[in-house]
């Protein structure tokens, strides 16, 4: 399969002179090893890669954006997504995830009618909130709680790729960090085999630690 990431406020820029459709196809063909100006818009692109090798082999596509509402323009970022929505539905390889707060999700909730809300939503998956009684466009991650994360650290540590070092070794900066259910499993990811102490971490260190994980286990030769 092929996975665009793209995350943060720095990859939903938009350069002077561009729209944020434009600067987000840029983005990803240059992800993808393509010219700039290969393809005019990220529609176009997807219908060019929807062909009988794709179905025949069933592979997918993911395009995950993350942390949208970063963005300088986020009204402008969330319209070159919801541009885009049309052609999830088009094609059944193609999948999009794009994750924002849920502060700002929920205010987009208050702005209906309002030009910067997506009118494709009913693309998405959709998802059974408990508390509205009701399906919804998305999936609220929240951080478990004290003993959540203990037993899915406990959890998570019982799996082949995982650290072993055990949960009551950590400080409590880093157990709180580990709450969140990505930095859990990038913690582990990035220390499978190791029972080494932990020291001072953050967000940006444990996602450096992970990318660093991953370019060790890369045959030589195979980075760019």
């Amino acid at each position: 399969d092929l996975v665009f990431f793209l995350s943060g406020r720095n990859a939903f820029a938009v350069p002077q002179g561009q729209t944020p459709g434009e600067a987000l196809c840029r983005t990803i063909l240059r992800r993808a090893g393509l010219r700039e100006d290969a393809y005019p818009s990220l529609s176009l692109f997807f219908d060019a890669l929807d062909d009988e090798a794709i179905r025949k082999d069933n592979r997918r596509i993911h395009v995950l954006l993350d942390g949208v509402d970063e963005a300088d323009d986020f009204a402008g970022t969330l319209a070159a997504i919801d541009d885009l929505l049309p052609s999830v539905a088009r094609h059944s390889f193609l999948r999009v995830v794009v994750t924002m707060r849920a502060a700002s999700f929920r205010a987009l909730g208050n702005r209906v009618g309002a030009p910067e809300v997506p009118h494709n939503l009913h693309v998405f998956s959709q998802f059974h909130d408990g508390n509205i009684r009701r399906l919804v466009p998305y999936l609220e991650v929240r951080p478990f709680d004290a003993d959540e994360a203990h037993r899915a650290f406990a959890l998570r540590a019982s799996g082949a790729r995982a650290s072993t070092l055990p949960y009551e070794a950590l400080s409590p900066p880093v157990a709180q960090l580990l709450s969140v259910p990505l930095h859990l499993h990038l913690f582990h990811e990035s220390r499978w085999g190791s029972s080494g102490p932990v020291g001072a971490l953050d967000e940006g260190a444990l996602f450096d630690a992970f990318l660093r994980s991953l370019a060790e286990r890369l045959p030589r030769g195979a980075g760019a």
